[in-house]
């Protein structure tokens, strides 16, 4: 049997279910990967990106009524599990006939519950997804014993679930793009905005580094279970040339959680990119620890922007997250990346596991002392995500209820840990991490001039009974709102 392009599809559902803004537009750059090793295997595929396409619910199932795929793949965050999950039913309503199949982080650390909850699943590829998926497409042809295919987990004929051993890892081949093999079919937006320059509205394309993560926090569900590997630079380069002259595009988002742990790797890519890319500019994702000279030549290469995680200013806290890092190096980085003309956004987080209100300070004073030379922060409460060792962990010590599941949509938010801290000192976090945001936005008016906002966002956020009470009225609110605006600055309520 031979597939045609449509009888394949491989789907982008993040943002069918609601209106997306372009800052938030998720780059399918997992199914990007998995058509890219399809056709270098003589299988052609079609991505189907429901935000870039501008596509309902219902458009879609229209989409695939007439289409009658025979195999359509998922993958999906746990974020919007739950819009996600009532997606998928109704396209199998649509398409009874095709084989559904759901892959990535969330359903590779939550298969066997997917396909308990989740009738509409067939399959769950879990772990990469290049390997496992094409072995899945020729069995399918082959007749649909799944037996003795690996990596996934699935219904046997007795409608009990079956989960294979584990499918043997990529290797290096597998984590090349050929950019010749894919067409330029406009089926997904080939760039995001460039980060820390959402508001200047720069077009970047995504280039993956690396994959998986050689840290090990608790935290994160980017771990690979463990496994990293790395991308040879003459291949960067080589995707990088490519795409700055099919896209006509100078900017590139590089996708790497540990750029700059790599430094002589880091270096040898500067070196590369300086020499045979000039003229683009970058963002990456780094450590405070990396050296000053590495910056300079990040600069040099054509680095602009960088995110850099400091989570907490307590080493006692960071301990109790795996995290190895002296949060004191974040003072000299970001005072680097100023001199540099690097934008720099730093990672924060509240909440966690052992974390008391005065070490959560001990952040407020590294954050204070780097104030003048960052970009802006992204702080969060801390959660418990699928996969990691950190639901592991609340598993253990029964923070979780006895029966929670990802798949119960009363159980609508993702989970908070559950930390030493009280309520009241939890929001008094929230409430200084949004003040310090909000200033750093703000820093160019004049103190006198932020008194009165800061009076009316204090207000605002002490308020939630007064602020429930005008949620409830919608004229009030709409008039409160205006008026907020006014006040604090547009977005700010």
């Amino acid at each position: 049997m031979t597939f045609e392009k449509n009888e394949i599809l491989l789907v982008n559902p993040t943002g069918g279910w609601e209106s997306r803004i372009d800052e938030h537009y998720f780059y399918p750059i997992g199914l990007l990967y998995l058509r890219n090793y399809l056709l270098k295997h003589g299988i052609p595929s079609s991505i189907i990106d429901i935000n870039r396409q501008g596509l309902s619910t219902e458009q879609f199932q229209q989409m695939v009524m007439s289409l009658k795929p025979k195999i359509i793949g998922f993958t999906g965050s746990p974020f919007e599990r739950h819009p996600l999950h009532s997606f998928i039913r109704g396209i199998k309503k649509a398409a009874p006939q095709a084989l559904v199949v759901v892959g990535g982080p969330y359903f590779t650390a939550t298969a066997k519950e997917c396909l308990r909850q989740l009738a509409e699943v067939d399959v769950v590829v879990r772990g990469e997804g290049e390997k496992t998926f094409l072995g899945l497409v020729r069995t399918f042809d082959d007749g649909v014993d799944f037996n003795g295919l690996r990596g996934i987990t699935f219904r046997d004929s007795r409608a009990e679930i079956v989960e294979t051993e584990n499918n043997s890892p990529c290797n290096r081949d597998d984590c090349e793009i050929d950019i010749n093999l894919i067409p330029n079919d406009e089926s997904y937006a080939p760039y995001v905005y460039l980060k820390n320059f959402e508001q200047e509205k720069i077009k970047a394309i995504p280039v993956l580094l690396a994959r998986g993560c050689t840290m090990k926090c608790t935290f994160c569900f980017n771990n690979n279970n463990g496994r990293f590997l790395s991308r040879t630079i003459p291949s960067v380069i080589t995707e990088i040339k490519a795409k700055r002259e099919r896209f006509q595009c100078d900017y590139f988002w590089f996708v790497d959680p540990t750029f700059t742990l790599r430094e002589k790797f880091a270096a040898a890519l500067c070196k590369e990119l300086k020499e045979q890319c000039p003229g683009i500019k970058w963002y990456c994702e780094t450590r405070a620890d990396c050296s000053p000279g590495l910056l300079e030549s990040m600069a040099a290469a054509g680095c602009i922007s960088i995110d850099v995680a400091l989570e907490s200013g307590s080493p006692k806290v960071l301990k109790n997250i795996q995290k190895d890092l002296d949060p004191q190096t974040l003072v000299p980085f970001t005072r680097k990346c100023k001199q540099l003309g690097i934008r720099a956004l730093v990672f924060v987080m509240y909440g966690l596991p052992g974390e008391t209100y005065s070490e959560f300070l001990e952040t407020m004073k590294i954050l204070k002392k780097i104030k003048r030379d960052i970009y802006t922060i992204s702080y969060s409460q801390t959660l418990v995500l699928p996969g990691t060792r950190l639901e592991m962990q609340a598993k253990e010590e029964k923070l979780l209820p006895g029966n929670f599941s990802w798949y119960d949509p009363s159980y609508s938010e993702i989970p908070r840990w559950v930390s030493p801290m009280s309520g009241r000192e939890i929001d008094k976090c929230r409430r200084q991490l949004y003040k310090y945001q909000y200033l750093l936005h703000h820093s160019r008016l004049s103190y006198l001039g932020k008194l009165p906002k800061l009076i009316a966002l204090s207000f605002w956020h002490r308020n939630e009974k007064i602020k429930n009470m005008i949620n409830r009225v919608p004229i009030v609110h709409r008039f409160v709102k205006a008026v907020g605006k006014i006040i604090l600055g547009k977005g700010s309520l």
